[in-house]
C-alpha cells in the first residue's frame, strides 16, 4: 500500500491486529458472540491493555516519522474500508488513526460502558487499571504505591468537586479531557485511575437520570391506570344496561368509559417500563444493517429452548423496531385523541377503507414514501410468522395498528382474519398443539371447524382477500404435485397460509388416503403373482410418509422459510416425529402379505438411533433393513442416492412391487418400482 511507512510493521499486518482488537472490545460489552457471559479477571484485562498500548506505540513511533501525514491517510482508509464492511459491528464504526492513538482510553470507556457492569466485572477491571498506574509510575518513583495513594489524597477533593457539577453540567460530563494527563495525546501517571473516575461519574449521572425518568414514567403510567375502567364502573353499567329501554345517554356514557378504558390500558403499555426498554432495544438492533440483525434474530428463532413467550417476544420487537423514530408521536398523538361515538361496524368499515383497491399485489402509493428499514421488518415479520397471524393478538392492539401499514401483505391477512372473527366464524388458523400432543384436531374446541376446511370450499369468497390469490395458490399447489413446478426452495410467501392450511386439514387426510387406497387395490390384483419366496419388497420414504415433520414446519414457517437441515435434524433427534395413520395402516398390510419393507431415508447416517426409535415409539416395527444417507453418499443427490440403493436391492435379487413417498426424488430414477403412489407434500422440495 503505497503511502504507508513504518519500520516495524506493515499495514496489511496492522489490520490483521486491529481485527483481533475488534474482539476483544467485543469482549468488553461483558458478552460473548453466543450470548454467554464474558468473565473478566485483571490478567485478561492487563492483556488487551497490552494490545492496546502497543497500537499507541505504533501509532507514536509513526508520528515521529517525516511522511507521517501520509501513512496516517493511509491507515484511515483501510479502516473506513473494513468498518463499512455490512457485518462490521456498529458501536465500532468510528475507530480511527485517532482512536488507535488513545487505544487504551478507548478499552477504558468500552470496559465502564459495559452492560450490566458487574461486582466482579467492575473489581477485576479495577485491579487492572490500578496495576497499570503503578507500572507507569515504577520507572520514575522508587516507592510507587505511596506516590499513588498521595496523589489520589490530594485529588480527592477535586473529585467530589467534579462529581457534584457533572450532575448539572452536560458539557463537563461530554468532556474528554477532563481528568486526562496527556503529553502528545498519552495517558500517563494517575491518568487511568483519573479517566476511569470520571467514567464511572459519567455512567453514575446517565443512570442517575435514566431512575429518574423510569420513575416518573411510572408514576404517570399507574395515574393513567387508577383512571381507567374500574369493576365498579363494570357493575354500574351493567345493571343500568339491563333496563328494558336505556337511556341514550347510558349507552353514550357506555361507549365513553369503554374508550377512555382502552385509551387508558394503551397509554400505559406505551409507557411501561418493560416497553421503553424494548423500544431501546428495538431502536439499537434495527440501526444495525439487516443482514447483522437478522443473524441475531434467526439465532434467537432457532433456539432449542426457544418457548411461545421468546417469539411473542420476537414479534413485539419487530413491531416496535417499525415505529421506533414515530415513538413521541403516537403517545402525543393518543393523549389528544378524544372520543368520537362510532358503532364497532361503522369502525370495522373505516379500517377496511384503508385496503388499496385493485389486485392483490398492488401496493398502495404511500408504500414508496416508506423507509426500507420498516420494508425490511415488516417482509421478516411476515416471514416468521408464515399466515399464522395470532401472535398479533398477543401484542398490544395499538402497537398492532400502529406498526402494520395500510398498504403491507400483512395487514390484509390482519384484518381478513379480524374480519372472520368480526363476523363470528371461527379461525381457520392452528394456535394449538394438538399434533404435538398426538390428539385429535377436533378435540381443540376452539378451532374445531378448523378440521373440516377444504381447500376447494369458496371460505373467502366474500372475504376481504382477493378470491384470485386463492386461485393461484391452489393452483400452484397442484402443480406442485403433479410436478409441473420443481426445485423450488420456498412456498410463495402469499401462499404460506393457504399451504399450512390444506397441510394441517381433513382434505390433506382424505387426499392421502385416497392415494393409499390405489395402493390397496393394486395388491389385491397382484398378490397372485407374488413368489413368496422372500424378495418380494416393497420401500417406503419416512418423513411425511410413515410420519410428518409437521409439527416442526408448524414453527418454522410452513414451507415460507428455506429449509435449515441443522434445525430440522435438532428437532429430528427429540424423536418426536408423529405417525401418520392412514400409512401406518398399509404399512402394516403389506407386511402381513409377506412382502419385505425397506425403508430408504434421506436422512443422515448419524440420526439411525433416533429415526428408529421414532419409528418404533409411533407403531412401525419389522421393516427388513433402514437405508440412511452416509458420508460416500453426501455428494449425491437424493433421487441419485435413492436410486443408487433401489439399485443394490435389485443386484441383491429383491423384485420391487411399489414405493410410497412425498417426494418425486423418492419414486423417479432407475430401477423403480413396478407402481409408484406419491403422497401430497407441498411444503418442500428435494430433488
Amino acid at each position: 500500500m503505497g503511502s504507508w511507512f513504518h519500520p516495524d510493521i506493515s499495514l496489511e499486518e496492522l489490520m490483521k491486529l486491529i481485527k483481533g482488537f475488534v474482539d476483544i472490545l467485543i469482549l468488553t460489552s461483558g458478552y460473548q458472540s453466543s450470548g454467554r457471559i464474558a468473565h473478566w479477571d485483571p490478567i485478561n484485562i492487563n492483556k488487551a491493555f497490552q494490545w492496546a498500548f502497543f497500537f499507541e506505540n505504533v501509532l507514536r513511533t509513526l508520528s515521529c516519522l517525516d511522511n507521517h501525514q501520509e501513512s496516517l491517510q493511509e491507515l484511515d482508509a483501510a479502516l473506513s474500508e473494513l468498518t463499512s464492511d455490512v457485518s462490521f459491528p456498529q458501536g465500532f464504526t468510528h475507530l480511527s488513526s485517532a482512536t488507535l492513538t488513545m487505544a487504551r482510553g478507548f478499552l477504558v470507556e468500552h470496559f465502564i460502558h459495559a452492560l450490566p457492569l458487574r461486582d466482579s466485572h467492575l473489581r477485576a477491571f479495577l485491579m487492572a487499571i490500578i496495576e497499570m498506574d503503578l507500572d507507569e509510575l515504577s520507572g520514575v518513583e522508587h516507592d510507587r504505591l505511596s506516590v499513588y495513594l498521595n496523589n489520589l489524597k490530594l485529588q480527592e477533593t477535586s473529585f467530589s468537586s467534579v462529581k457534584n457539577r457533572m450532575f448539572c453540567d452536560e458539557d463537563l460530563i461530554s468532556s474528554p479531557n477532563l481528568y486526562l494527563d496527556t503529553k502528545e495525546g498519552e495517558l500517563k501517571g494517575n491518568s487511568f485511575t483519573k479517566y476511569t473516575v470520571q467514567k464511572l461519574l459519567k455512567r453514575s449521572s446517565a443512570v442517575s437520570k435514566i431512575s429518574t425518568i423510569e420513575s416518573g414514567l411510572e408514576t404517570i403510567s399507574n395515574s393513567i391506570r387508577c383512571c381507567s375502567w374500574s369493576e365498579f364502573d363494570d357493575n354500574l353499567f351493567k345493571e343500568l344496561m339491563k333496563q328494558n329501554d336505556p337511556p341514550v345517554i347510558v349507552e353514550q356514557l357506555v361507549g365513553f368509559v369503554t374508550w377512555n378504558h382502552w385509551k387508558s390500558k394503551n397509554l400505559s403499555y406505551f409507557l411501561d417500563k418493560r416497553t421503553i426498554h424494548m423500544v431501546s432495544g428495538a431502536s439499537m438492533i434495527f440501526s444495525t444493517p439487516k443482514i447483522q440483525w437478522v443473524q441475531v434474530l434467526e439465532r434467537l428463532k432457532n433456539s432449542a429452548d426457544r418457548s411461545d413467550d421468546d417469539f411473542r417476544d420476537t414479534v413485539e420487537l419487530l413491531l416496535l423496531g417499525c415505529i421506533t423514530d414515530r415513538w413521541t408521536y403516537f403517545i402525543k398523538h393518543l393523549m389528544s385523541v378524544s372520543y368520537y361515538p362510532i358503532t364497532t361496524s361503522e369502525q370495522f368499515q373505516e379500517v377496511c377503507k384503508l385496503l388499496p383497491t385493485g389486485k392483490f399485489q398492488t401496493l398502495d402509493s404511500k408504500q414508496e414514501t416508506v423507509n426500507s428499514k420498516e420494508s425490511d421488518i415488516l417482509e421478516y415479520l411476515m416471514n416468521i410468522l408464515s399466515g399464522q397471524l395470532h401472535p398479533l393478538w398477543n401484542v398490544s392492539p395499538v402497537l398492532a395498528a400502529a406498526a402494520i401499514p395500510s398498504w403491507s401483505l400483512l395487514f390484509r391477512f390482519y384484518i381478513n382474519e379480524l374480519e372472520i372473527q368480526f363476523r363470528g366464524d371461527f379461525s381457520t388458523m392452528r394456535c394449538c398443539s394438538c399434533i404435538e400432543d398426538k390428539k385429535e384436531h377436533n378435540d381443540c374446541l376452539t378451532l374445531a371447524s378448523s378440521n373440516h376446511w377444504s381447500i376447494l370450499s369458496p371460505k373467502f369468497k366474500n372475504g376481504l382477500i382477493n378470491d384470485s390469490l386463492k386461485r393461484y395458490c391452489e393452483s400452484w399447489r397442484i402443480n406442485v404435485e403433479v410436478k409441473n413446478i420443481m426445485g423450488f426452495e420456498v412456498v410463495p410467501q402469499e401462499c404460506v397460509e393457504y399451504i399450512q392450511q390444506y397441510m394441517t386439514s381433513s382434505q390433506y387426510k382424505a387426499d392421502s388416503e385416497m392415494a393409499l387406497e390405489e395402493v390397496k387395490l393394486y395388491l389385491s390384483g397382484s398378490c397372485t403373482t407374488l413368489e413368496n419366496d422372500g424378495k418380494d419388497a416393497w420401500i417406503f420414504d419416512v418423513d411425511d410418509t410413515l410420519i410428518s415433520t409437521i409439527p416442526y414446519y408448524k414453527r418454522h414457517g410452513f414451507g415460507g422459510e428455506k429449509r435449515n437441515t441443522t434445525s430440522l435434524e435438532t428437532w429430528m433427534k427429540k424423536r418426536k416425529a408423529p405417525a401418520l395413520k392412514h400409512t401406518l395402516n398399509i404399512f402394516h398390510d403389506i407386511k402381513d402379505k409377506g412382502l419385505k419393507i425397506f425403508l430408504i431415508s434421506s436422512r443422515s447416517e448419524s440420526l439411525r438411533s433416533h429415526t428408529v426409535d421414532n419409528l418404533v415409539s409411533v407403531g412401525y416395527h419389522g421393516w427388513t433393513k433402514l437405508s440412511l444417507r452416509g458420508l460416500e453418499d453426501e455428494q449425491l443427490d437424493v433421487k441419485e442416492y435413492k436410486s443408487k440403493t433401489r439399485q443394490r436391492l435389485v443386484d441383491e435379487g429383491y423384485r420391487i412391487w411399489g414405493i410410497v413417498g412425498d417426494q418425486w426424488s423418492s419414486l423417479e430414477g432407475y430401477p423403480s418400482a413396478k407402481r409408484t403412489f406419491k403422497l401430497p407434500n407441498s411444503i418442500y422440495y428435494l430433488s
